[in-house]
């Protein structure tokens, strides 16, 4: 094709319609095309690959693994779609395979080539990157429901009729969902992150469950035409796909039988966690926020010590700000706010993470920045600390970042104080000055004190 021609075919995909067409051809002579016969693979699982693929002809098949890590298909994309959107976003493997559904021909646009258009028209790169970012939670709702074991035993057509009706979003952490006493007009799929519902009584609250990826939430207020019973706030960034009532009811009418054992199977699992007296989606922490109480802490060394200790109980990422811009492959982008084009980039990434290891350590900024503020709203649990024989004075981040009173969830503190050499002594000035559950002294040469952390 011509560069003409491919600048015209951009300009009729989703992805690109919006640019103008006179920026299209600069971005075209980037471009390549690639011939495929029928079956043949475009991109196979764990692959390193850091492209985008538009279809020209015929078509791709996407394939995904399910809950029993059976190869599944996902979904086939046609002329004007595209495939591998997070090859753009991130430098971790492929966790999906690609062949062709028929004879096939496909542009293929590197990630270097988008960086390098992106660098001369940032405002055109920025419209492309929302929607990369709209099609890539399309792509994570529906490794969601496939992964799910809720889900596990719908029919491909009838959960392709369901991904269809859902409207993808995204809650940052400490943002409520709904409240107690709300209007039951829709529910929701967590495709990533965390939420904590959480019934409120008149001098009292209680957690009754904590959901993750592929649970759902707030169907029976849908299902009885109820208000809430419960409030829902995400514990950490968190993306959803929404139902309202009328998807919901036409999903009924068209597919009575398996939606209802869908939602049966929901309530018995419910009604078995009542009976056992267990919290629904309880679980140990996994993600750990590192605040330094002062510039000077030694939060580096302290999350090396953790990390070690942690690792003898399951696979422990150790996560900074610079960590997380290499691994994306950009400089900087974690300093993207949370309502920036550029969030859900982060937190599909996070999200990956958080389920490839049993704990995450967040080692935040010295500094109030936005990767501060986002290691804070992902964490399970909020560790600050801080030389024992510092000023005590809550610094920035916790006057800013760390307050009981802002109206958001916020994940239960602790305090550690770093001990370099003699007893610990003036503890009460810290703990009077601050709000945390419990406190350590440690001292970061004798391991055995870093280590009673690890059982948190």
């Amino acid at each position: 094709m011509t560069i003409d021609e491919l600048a015209e075919f951009l300009g009729s995909t989703e992805l690109f319609r919006s640019v103008d067409r006179s920026l299209l051809a600069e971005l075209a002579t980037d471009l390549d095309t690639v011939s495929l016969h029928d079956g043949e693979v475009l991109v196979r699982e764990g692959d390193s690959d850091q492209n985008l693929y538009l279809v020209l002809a015929g078509g791709l098949r996407v394939y995904g693994r399910n809950h029993r890590s059976e190869s599944i298909l996902l979904s086939v994309a046609g002329p004007g779609d595209s495939v591998g959107e997070m090859g753009m976003l991130a430098d971790d493997p492929v966790s999906t395979t690609i062949d062709a559904a028929g004879p096939t021909r496909v542009a293929r646009m590197s990630r270097a080539a988008f960086d390098r258009f992106s660098a001369k028209q940032p405002a055109a790169a920025l419209v492309v990157s929302q929607s990369l970012s709209q099609r890539l939670q399309r792509s994570l709702l529906s490794l969601a429901l496939h992964q799910s074991n809720l889900f596990a035993s719908l029919e491909p057509d009838v959960l392709r009729d369901l991904e269809s009706e859902l409207e993808t979003f995204m809650l940052h952490g400490g943002e409520t969902l709904f409240r107690q006493g709300d209007p039951g007009d829709f529910l929701c799929i967590v495709v990533g992150g965390r939420l904590r519902v959480v019934v409120r009584g008149a001098d009292s609250q209680n957690t009754i469950a904590e959901l993750g990826s592929g649970e759902i939430v707030g169907e029976m207020a849908v299902m009885r035409g109820e208000t809430r019973t419960a409030t829902v706030d995400a514990i950490r960034d968190t993306q959803l796909a929404k139902l309202n009532k009328a998807a919901f009811e036409r999903f009924l009418f068209k597919h009575g039988k398996p939606a209802v054992e869908l939602l049966v199977r929901k309530l018995a699992e419910r009604l078995r966690n009542t009976t056992a007296g267990r919290r629904q989606g309880s679980r140990n922490i996994s993600t750990v926020a590192i605040i330094p109480a002062h510039a000077t802490a030694p939060v580096g060394e302290f999350c090396e010590r953790l990390t070690s200790a942690l690792s003898t109980f399951g696979s422990t990422l150790h996560l900074t700000g610079a960590r997380v811009d290499k691994h994306l492959g950009q400089e900087g982008i974690v300093h993207t706010y949370e309502f920036a084009g550029g969030n859900i980039r982060i937190v599909a990434w996070l999200s990956n993470q958080e389920l490839a290891h049993t704990y995450v350590l967040y080692e935040a900024d010295p500094f109030l920045s936005p990767w501060t503020e986002r290691c804070i709203r992902q964490a399970d649990h909020i560790l600050v600390v801080a030389e024992g024989d510092a000023d005590p004075t809550p610094g920035d981040i916790e006057t800013e970042l760390l307050r009981h009173d802002n109206g958001r969830y916020m994940a239960p503190q602790w305090l550690v104080l770093v001990h370099r050499e003699g007893e610990p002594t003036g503890t009460r000035r810290w703990l009077d000055a601050r709000q945390v559950e419990r406190h350590f002294h440690v001292r970061l040469s004798d391991p055995a004190t870093v280590d009673r952390l690890g059982g948190f």
